[in-house]
């Protein structure tokens, strides 16, 4: 039920990112500009490229984003790894684009900080898995396994006592 979401600067920010950018990160530009433009018509009936609006499609241009930046694009030319999400122009998109979510589309900042929390404690999982579980050349140190967990409680993943204690015991 959210209304339009204002774009203008994320757009903005691309066009002057792409006025520098070369290989996989004006690639990543070029393609954020194409889920943030839409094929419409200016007032005299002329085609035109116009701003995407919907709260939906925009969700899904940065998730689409991510995407790029976390795996890559080998058909786009993106290799896995060729860009961060901290690189520069890049890095300002994603941002904004996320922030004018979550400032136009009332509850969109609390749904995302809920699966956020939920996505690190996916991602605690896993590595207890792999790092902790399957032993073998992948096996953390004791002294590693216990700053994660304490570096793992203090951004409010959940008590940690009974797992060290059961992990020593």
């Amino acid at each position: 039920n959210a209304g339009p979401v204002d774009t203008t600067d994320v757009l903005a920010n691309i066009g002057h990112g792409l006025n520098q950018a070369v290989g996989p990160e004006a690639t990543v530009l070029e393609q954020a500009r194409n889920w943030l433009m839409r094929d419409g018509v200016d007032a005299q009936g002329n085609p035109t490229r116009i701003p995407v609006s919907d709260p939906q499609t925009l969700q899904n241009a940065k998730m689409a984003i991510d995407t790029l930046i976390n795996r890559g694009d080998p058909s786009l030319g993106v290799p896995a790894g060729a860009v961060q999400a901290s690189q520069g122009a890049i890095g300002r998109v994603r941002s904004q684009l996320n922030n004018a979510l979550r400032e136009q589309v009332p509850g969109y900042g609390d749904v995302m900080d809920r699966s956020a929390s939920l996505a690190r404690r996916a991602d605690a999982i896993e590595q207890g898995h792999n790092d902790i579980l399957q032993g073998g050349k992948s096996a953390l140190h004791p002294d590693d396994l216990n700053a994660q967990l304490a570096q793992a409680a203090s951004q409010g993943l959940g008590p940690i006592s009974p797992v060290i204690d059961q992990l020593q015991g």
